[in-house]
């Protein structure tokens, strides 16, 4: 596959069709030199990815439960050099599959969450280190979040489960397929607005306030070209900046 800049890059895969691993080939100095982004794959036999090991040889370990065992869902992920793993996460799981219990360490530190559920397999509460740091409660008769940390959610008739207003404060406005059209934020200045807009396919392709404007550009497939460098600078949304 050729990229946009014109780096061409080379995959390889294994006897099944999965990919293994990922490399490009550069001409430098008269030689060509191979950068290698993904050096090994690993599967199992249901085709799960138990192990990457990338070309800074960072390793990303995946090991599973038994199908018996909750369902054969992620037991543990390793992650960090292949010699020196930096960090680990463990779950566990109730018996629908809700995640309850996360463990993340790293060298000499270990944090522990405790996720808990109502009847409707929801998430109610996130407790870490014995406090409760997240709470939800949700609307008895259509599921929307009313209160989520003490704030209280708000929704119109337009958009029934789409949230226009936190503290009833007007945070979100959507167009009409329900895509977000703008957002209000008061983190950096109060009342500032990001105006946000969409090619015909929902693609974001601009986001603009604060006096910068953040613009991407897809192509045929989907597949976004571009990524501003003004993105950086709107670190008032960073997840807006993909």
């Amino acid at each position: 596959m050729v990229l946009p800049n014109g780096e061409a890059l080379d995959f390889d895969y294994l006897a099944l069709g999965a990919l293994n691993a990922v490399s490009s080939d550069h001409w430098e100095s008269g030689s060509i030199t191979t950068i290698d982004y993904r050096k090994e794959t690993q599967y199992d036999e249901a085709g799960r990815v138990v192990s990457r090991i990338m070309g800074n040889d960072v390793s990303f370990i995946y090991d599973f439960n038994d199908w018996e065992t909750a369902g054969g869902r992620l037991d543990t992920f390793t992650t960090g050099p292949i010699i020196d793993p930096l960090l680990n996460i463990a779950y566990s799981y109730d018996e629908v599959g809700n995640i309850t219990g996360l463990t993340c360490s790293s060298d000499n530190l270990t944090e522990s969450r405790v996720y808990s559920y109502d009847e409707l397999n929801r998430l109610r509460t996130v407790t870490i280190g014995g406090l409760v740091t997240e709470s939800v409660s949700y609307d008895p008769d259509n599921g929307n979040i009313d209160y989520k940390d003490g704030v209280e959610y708000s929704y119109d008739s337009i958009q029934p489960h789409a949230v226009n207003k936190l503290d009833s404060v007007q945070k979100y406005t959507y167009d009409a397929n329900g895509t977000v059209v703008n957002t209000v934020t008061s983190r950096t200045v109060d009342g500032t607005t990001y105006e946000m807009d969409y090619d015909p396919e929902n693609h974001l392709t601009s986001i603009s306030g604060g006096n910068l404007t953040a613009r991407y550009v897809f192509d045929g497939d989907g597949a976004k070209h571009t990524k501003p460098d003004a993105c950086s600078q709107l670190w008032v949304i960073p997840a807006l900046c993909m």
